[in-house]
């Protein structure tokens, strides 16, 4: 099992901070592609998807043997008899109709 540490942790935070201006720009440029998912009030737009792949990516990569769970579809769930009880829950953008809508009041969430 891997131990959390803080030179991970911290890489993790880096990604987020770097991930968060990529969606800032993705929406400046007018790139939002929004998809409804049940109702017009569930909404994806691409930057979820991106936000939650490069998250996914990067915690595999570092804790193969924790789980992980986003709110578009990744569900990676380990097998192993060594893996981890942890789970992360991931919400890549978090106020998405608020990032749709123009507004500042989101974030990248993962924990």
């Amino acid at each position: 099992m891997n131990d959390y540490d803080y030179d991970s942790f911290a890489g993790l935070q880096h990604l987020m901070k770097q991930l968060g201006s990529e969606v800032i720009k993705i929406r400046a440029e007018g790139i939002l592609q929004a998809a409804i998912k049940k109702d017009y009030t569930d909404i994806v737009t691409i930057a979820d998807r991106m936000v939650e792949r490069w998250l996914a990516a990067f915690i595999s990569q570092r804790w193969p043997e924790d789980t992980i769970r986003g709110e578009e579809g990744t569900n990676r769930k380990t097998n192993s008899l060594a893996g981890s009880e942890r789970e992360w829950i991931l919400d890549p953008i978090d106020g998405t109709n608020s990032y749709v809508a123009g507004m500042d009041n989101f974030a990248i969430s993962a924990g």
